[in-house]
């Protein structure tokens, strides 16, 4: 979605127009939920996490300013939502913990599956950047926006991931 329509649906929701917030859960209900399923590992959990994302959207609408790009502040709340789900659970899906995924329908060769366990032994911060990166395709500033650090720490993470990587005995054998 352009900006220029980003724009027009948030001024139409502001003014109480349900038929623009319905084209903005449906431009971006897919998106949210595969970025917060990159997180979670779990179908159900991401399904409610993105139920409650827009919720929050909904409701704070009041509060945009228009300062970034409205998928920008939309994956911001997603972001803060799985946060504060991930303070309320006793346990914490990481991705060495694959559950009923997408993934796992696919058949991995060696070099895949190798590939992904490395992935799966990065810190969390750096698999955060990688994620928002190559899965999602997001830019260095609104990955930095969504994390809340500065541009330069976002570089930093994913070329400390991707040295990591580069390092990792798959790489080596190729």
């Amino acid at each position: 979605m352009n900006l220029f329509t980003e724009t027009v649906l948030l001024q139409r929701i502001k003014l109480g127009d349900r038929g623009a917030a319905e084209k903005l859960i449906d431009a971006y209900y897919e998106q949210v939920y595969a970025f917060l399923f990159s997180f979670c590992k779990n179908k159900e959990t991401a399904e409610d996490l993105t139920q409650e994302t827009f919720i929050k959207v909904w409701n704070s609408l009041h509060g945009f300013s228009g300062a970034s790009r409205a998928s920008t502040w939309l994956y911001r709340i997603a972001y803060n939502t799985f946060i504060d789900w991930r303070r309320r659970q006793k346990t914490f899906y990481t991705l060495d913990e694959r559950h009923d995924t997408p993934i796992d329908a696919v058949p991995f060769d060696d070099v895949a599956e190798k590939l992904f366990h490395n992935l799966r032994t990065l810190p969390e911060k750096q698999r955060e950047v990688i994620v928002l990166h190559y899965q999602h395709d997001l830019t260095y500033g609104e990955i930095a926006r969504i994390l809340e650090i500065p541009q330069g720490t976002v570089k930093s993470r994913l070329n400390a991931a991707l040295e990591s990587l580069r390092r990792s005995e798959i790489v080596k054998e190729l």
